[in-house]
């Protein structure tokens, strides 16, 4: 009987090591794994769930840092714009409405769904009677966060078509559409997960 080879099982091992890291850092903040959640009883790979989270938040936090816009004026002035500093200017030139549209969905709404998708992943049973209500409200959110990618791409789009001024996109855009993706995905991975795992015949684990 031929025996098997086992050399590349401490590669193996030691690259799901580092992958899990974030998410056992996200661990120890956001709480403990619960019975029944999909980190609890999904396969391997849903472990990598918490990962994608964990740097979709970290891209999230360059996209709003990061300029976002480079504007060219008169083919001499040069201004990069940010989602952080655009909030800031808003606010103190009295545009206090716009300001807070902004913030919402550039800042808080991202980061409400992935605090909730974290809590979907570990925190919430997948037989918990409100895993599939927030699941649902978190899909609804995640099209209304895509707005705010569709307002900078009219604002490139408008400067371009001036004649006096030209607009290019910079790395936080890029970052923040990353994120958004990040989490959509995740959500998805979710949701797809939970299907797989009730549909396995798996019996609930009493908490």
């Amino acid at each position: 009987m031929a025996k098997t080879d086992k050399t590349g099982r401490p590669v193996f091992r030691a690259i799901m090591a580092v992958l899990s890291l974030p998410g056992w850092l996200l661990s120890l903040v956001l709480g403990r794994r619960v019975r029944n959640s999909i980190a609890d009883r999904g396969r391997w790979w849903d472990g990598l769930i918490g990962p994608l989270l964990f740097f979709s938040f970290l891209a999230l936090i360059a996209g709003i840092v990061l300029p976002v816009l480079r504007v060219k004026k008169l083919f001499m002035f040069t201004d990069q714009i940010s989602l952080a500093r655009g909030i800031y200017t808003l606010w103190k030139t009295d545009e206090f409405m716009l300001a807070a549209v902004v913030l919402v969905f550039t800042v808080l709404f991202p980061v409400l769904k992935q605090f909730e998708a974290y809590r979907l992943w570990r925190r919430i049973s997948i037989y918990d009677e409100r895993f599939d209500t927030r699941l649902r409200r978190l899909e609804w959110l995640s099209k209304w966060s895509m707005v705010d990618v569709l307002v900078v791409a009219l604002v490139v789009l408008s400067i371009k078509a001036h004649k006096l001024a030209s607009a290019t996109s910079e790395p936080g855009l890029y970052f923040f559409a990353g994120a958004l993706a990040g989490t959509a995905l995740a959500l998805t991975w979710i949701g797809m997960a939970a299907a797989r795992l009730r549909g396995s015949g798996l019996v609930e684990y009493p908490e």
